[in-house]
């Protein structure tokens, strides 16, 4: 149906006889203030790729099996250990790479936590967490990383 200027104005007339600025409706819609991000403390060690390393050797015992090898030798390392050491080693070994991307997403990348669970849960399929639990687990590592504290 093609309204005319006439029914046009003809209905914002009868709206207008309706509804008046004291109404509630009229109360309830305005400009909202733009919400923007908080600033985040991001910690100085995290850019460096040395202090980085010692985080992870310091709260994952098992890289010390390969501190100054390549990973293909750590890998053997490992699977030459006993069987409950072995498995050990592999979840001490994913805790370490997911630690590390999140510290690569979150404070050199700077994502929010959000959009870092995003990536992760792609680069992490095994985990099968939801969004808002590897938020949480992300905000966890977040939290181990505030507590560390470099030797200068």
């Amino acid at each position: 149906m093609i309204r005319d200027r006439k029914q046009f104005e003809a209905d914002n007339k009868r709206l207008r006889r309706a509804v008046d600025g004291d109404d509630q409706f009229m109360e309830g819609h305005g400009i909202k203030k733009v919400r923007t991000a908080l600033p985040r403390h991001i910690p100085q060690w995290t850019q460096s790729d040395e202090q980085v390393r010692q985080f992870l050797l310091a709260e994952f015992p098992m890289l010390v099996l390969g501190a100054r090898r390549e990973w293909d030798m750590l890998m053997l390392r490992v699977a030459l250990l006993p069987r409950r050491q072995r498995e050990r080693a592999q979840r001490q070994l994913e805790r370490a790479v997911y630690v590390y991307a999140v510290i690569r997403l979150v404070y050199r990348l700077r994502l929010s936590e959000r959009e870092a669970a995003r990536d992760v849960q792609q680069w992490f399929p095994y985990r099968r967490r939801g969004l808002g639990r590897e938020t949480q687990s992300i905000k966890d590592v977040l939290k181990m990383a505030q507590k560390h504290h470099p030797s200068a």
